[in-house]
């Protein structure tokens, strides 16, 4: 937890209440407990909800110097955790353009995913000459409803050159 303060002032921490306030009764909504949450073991999609929970929390409050503190906070949390290589969140100056970029790098990081194991089973089914060709067009898909139009393509399509042809055109 050190290592979560490590580059703070120390001359210039914030206090935050602990008490419940009138219509955040659930600790889920404390920033405090907010920033502990992110040092458990969380999953990605885990992680971007207890950001993008945190972000609001901070906007309620409607203090730019806590946001900015704590978008450094959870920077420096999501760098010891190596979440910043992978979604490549680096410069992020408030929480809004930190949950924002993180939300952002998350879905690409799926897309990415999705794509290679798409251009795995196209390989399997048609081979890796046609997996090659199918590549191209795997990499500029606009988002999940171009992958359903290319696994549907796969399944539909008997052959190798049916299915470049189909997924050109989608």
């Amino acid at each position: 937890m050190t290592d979560l303060f490590k580059r703070s002032d120390p001359g210039r921490f914030l206090l935050v209440s602990w008490k419940e306030e009138e219509g955040f009764a659930q600790p889920r909504n404390d920033i405090t407990a907010l920033v502990l949450g992110l040092a458990r073991n969380l999953s990605p999609e885990d992680m971007a909800e207890q950001v993008a929970a945190l972000r609001r929390r901070v906007a309620e409050r409607g203090d730019a110097r806590l946001g900015a503190f704590l978008a450094d906070r959870v920077m420096t949390m999501l760098e010891l955790r190596g979440y910043t290589q992978e979604l490549q969140l680096g410069g992020a100056k408030t929480m809004d353009e930190l949950d924002d970029r993180f939300q952002r790098g998350l879905d690409e990081l799926v897309q990415r995913g999705r794509t290679q194991v798409l251009r795995r089973q196209i390989a399997r089914k048609f081979g890796e000459e046609t997996a090659g060709q199918a590549s191209q067009v795997l990499e500029g898909l606009p988002g999940p409803d171009g992958i359903d139009r290319v696994t549907d393509a796969l399944f539909e399509c008997g052959t190798g050159d049916e299915f470049i042809e189909r997924v050109r055109m989608a």
